[in-house]
């Protein structure tokens, strides 16, 4: 990405997951993931696992944009506005 050197993505830094029924090998399931919040660095996913109109589980997670400094260490950076735009649906 040349307007982000030394991206390297998004690393997980926290998670919560609830399992509301199971699924098994075989079955068509739908995700269904939205920013739910940007904060500078940071940003809060949702998601939601369906098989139909039943929630098999949902989840939340929160990342941080990275890049590599000069010293080879991760550095999270402000997620820039091409990306937040990018990810805004009918916004």
């Amino acid at each position: 990405m040349d307007a982000l050197p030394a991206c390297i993505g998004a690393p997980l830094l926290e998670i919560h997951t609830r399992f509301h029924t199971a699924a098994t090998y075989g079955e068509r399931i739908e995700l269904h993931t939205c920013v739910e919040e940007w904060r500078g660095k940071v940003f809060v996913q949702t998601h939601r696992v369906m098989r139909g109109d039943t929630l098999i589980c949902e989840g939340r997670e929160t990342r941080a944009l990275c890049v590599l400094d000069p010293t080879g260490r991760l550095k999270a950076v402000p997620v820039p506005d091409f990306i937040i735009a990018a990810c805004i649906v009918n916004g």
